[in-house]
């Protein structure tokens, strides 16, 4: 993703997005310059917090080390995009262009980890990285071998192709063209087309958790979803930063603090609530499910089903029966094969059942049982003073936010609203 702002920031040979110049400094310029920068200062901390959260993933026990390996190593790459920003603000870069050299090519990394860690939230038990899958990585392996390459070179060549001037031998024309011209709209679709597979990855399990669960609080991965809205807001900023940035210098300065932001709220998330680092329950990737979050047409649906129409039907009314008589919506964990052991039915045909016969999903099946009995509370005149969150639980929801949300959805209305038309 992002690189280095490649810029003016120090004395002697500088750097700039249309070559390279000289500028003359006094002697103490240089000090005074770093001393008086706090951005080099904000992204040093950065790749700091960075590296200790690619570290603590990697070390970190838990039930779900690969997902925690591929967000370390995301994090990680955000590190060297710090370094190599702290590097070319305080003139390292221009000192040593090896080490732009070295830390260039990662941008094709990035699609495929944040690829590869939404599938282990959202999929566990997923076959773990092998065969074809390390395709995934070969344009980020090439990229390395060919940057690389050029640390063979001597320095000057090095700069010189890095900022493209004239009179370039054929090879490093070449190389010049590739990493100027090429590189920097391939991989921006590079790494596009993986926050999509990722985004849709997310939208596909949604939809399974609707169809499984009757709850949502603990597996609607709300973090995954605040990290790829994060990712996206720096790819957005590395979007300006590469065509918007002629003679706004300061847009390198956002993108990089775009980077410090989300590493520190990665690591400020971890520590507030550890269990985002962890497994949490995921619905099953069954084939039969749906991925789009309407019910789709039952007829489509389940053509090759056992279960006919008619029986479907009359499984209905053994179901109805069993929710108003043993009130399972009270359990707030309430998950599809819960409820398919305690009716005697199997999980598909429970599914086809609700989906065919109700056009809903069971998530909203359960939860209208729930809202019911939160209705006959509200309506309770002994039950006046109960605080909206005690009748939310008493109905089988987790939170107020999740009653509410559904009460709305239900009614039309909030359950306060509905308490003062029914005095």
């Amino acid at each position: 993703m992002p690189r280095g702002c490649s810029r003016t920031r120090w004395h002697g040979l500088s750097s700039s997005k249309h070559g390279l110049y000289w500028r003359s400094t006094t002697a103490s310029s240089p000090v005074m310059t770093l001393q008086l920068s706090l951005v080099p200062i904000v992204f040093l901390l950065g790749a700091g917090q960075g590296a200790f959260l690619a570290l603590m993933l990697f070390t970190r026990r838990s039930d779900c080390r690969e997902a925690n390996v591929y967000l370390g190593a995301l994090a990680l790459l955000f590190t060297v995009a710090l370094m190599d920003f702290f590097c070319d603000l305080t003139g390292l870069t221009t000192q040593y262009p090896v080490i732009q050299t070295v830390t260039w090519p990662r941008e094709f990394f990035f699609g495929p980890l944040l690829y590869f860690y939404t599938r282990e939230l959202t999929q566990p038990g997923a076959a773990p990285l092998q065969g074809r899958q390390w395709l995934h990585f070969l344009p980020g392996f090439v990229h390395v071998a060919l940057s690389w390459l050029m640390a063979l070179l001597s320095p000057e060549r090095q700069a010189a192709i890095f900022h493209g001037l004239e009179g370039l031998s054929a090879p490093d024309h070449q190389f010049a063209r590739l990493f100027n011209d090429i590189e920097p709209p391939v991989s921006m679709a590079h790494v596009i087309v993986y926050l999509v597979m990722a985004l849709i990855r997310v939208r596909q399990h949604r939809s399974r958790v609707a169809q499984h669960f009757s709850y949502t609080e603990q597996v609607n991965l709300t973090w995954l979803r605040n990290l790829l809205a994060g990712l996206m807001v720096v790819y957005v900023c590395w979007l300006v930063d590469e065509f918007l940035s002629e003679g706004a210098e300061w847009l390198a300065d956002v993108l990089g603090l775009s980077i410090v932001v989300l590493i520190y709220a990665m690591a400020y998330r971890g520590l507030q609530q550890p269990a985002i680092f962890g497994r949490q329950p995921v619905a099953p990737a069954a084939d039969t499910e749906p991925v789009a979050e309407a019910a789709p047409a039952p007829k489509a649906k389940y053509q090759n089903s056992s279960l006919s129409p008619e029986l479907s039907g009359a499984l209905l009314a053994q179901l109805q029966h069993h929710m108003q008589q043993e009130k399972p919506y009270l359990d707030n964990t309430l998950s599809l094969p819960e409820l398919a052991a305690s009716v005697g039915l199997s999980v598909n045909h429970l599914s086809q059942c609700i989906n065919e016969q109700l056009q809903q999903n069971f998530f909203d099946f359960v939860n209208g049982y729930r809202i019911e009995a939160a209705k006959s509370c509200l309506l309770d005149g002994e039950r006046q003073r109960d605080t909206i969150l005690t009748v939310a639980m008493d109905s089988g929801f987790n939170s107020k936010s999740a009653f509410y949300s559904a009460f709305k959805k239900h009614t039309g209305m909030t359950p306060s609203q509905f308490r003062r038309q029914h005095p």
